[in-house]
């Protein structure tokens, strides 16, 4: 099978990358550039672990989402409405009162 004609130009792009040429190919798999996917993966080896929250990425935009107060309340209702359908379900299946 003949190489593309996009192979070489890839292949420079990899080799000498520069701000000022714009972005570098992307690998299709990933959507990232080949470069960038060895540079996170020598990181990961060299840094220690960061725990990022989701304000960290922007996921929330507001405060206060991490905050414990938040966090048992949500956890409140949802363990609270798995117990009532476990009890619903029990009630209507052998008519317990």
């Amino acid at each position: 099978m003949a190489p593309s004609p996009h192979s070489a130009a890839i292949d420079r792009a990899i080799e000498r990358p520069s701000p000022r040429r714009g972005p570098q190919p992307l690998d299709f798999v990933t959507g990232r550039s080949p470069r960038a996917s060895y540079f996170n993966l020598s990181q990961l080896f060299r840094n220690p672990h960061k725990i990022m929250s989701d304000l960290d990425r922007g996921i929330m935009k507001f405060k206060g989402a991490d905050s414990p107060v938040a966090i048992a309340l949500s956890a409140t209702f949802i363990l609270g409405g798995i117990v009532a359908l476990i009890v619903w379900a029990l009630q209507s299946a052998y008519s317990l009162n």
